[in-house]
């Protein structure tokens, strides 16, 4: 596996300003080469309800998973372009077949 080169985001907690907690959030340049069945299953969940997460999901999942932000923002991607394949055949397919159902009716 390639060296990855480690970022580290910050967030503060708001409500206090005297005391600092922090928590850090590794970010990756790298995807990892495979997930596990857990990891897998909690993006699919997340897939199923939100295609499309904003900033500040990523980051939630990403900890959730135990992942870095990166690996799930790619994940998202990659998942994303499989979904839309998906449609695109579904469509062709539906096209198709409509073409052959009118078609056979022209022959009747």
């Amino acid at each position: 596996m390639k060296a990855k080169e480690d970022k580290m985001i910050q967030t503060n907690l708001p409500w206090n300003n005297d005391i600092r907690v922090s928590r850090s959030i590794p970010v990756s340049s790298t995807a990892p080469e495979h997930f596990s069945m857990e990891q897998i299953n909690k993006l699919e969940s997340r897939f199923s309800h939100q295609k499309w997460p904003d900033k500040t999901g990523i980051i939630i999942i990403a900890m959730e998973c135990n992942l870095l932000i990166e690996d799930v923002e790619l994940w998202f991607q990659a998942r994303r372009e499989k979904w839309l394949q998906g449609l695109k055949t579904a469509i062709a397919l539906a096209k198709d077949t409509l073409s052959e159902y009118q078609q056979q009716q022209l022959h009747f």
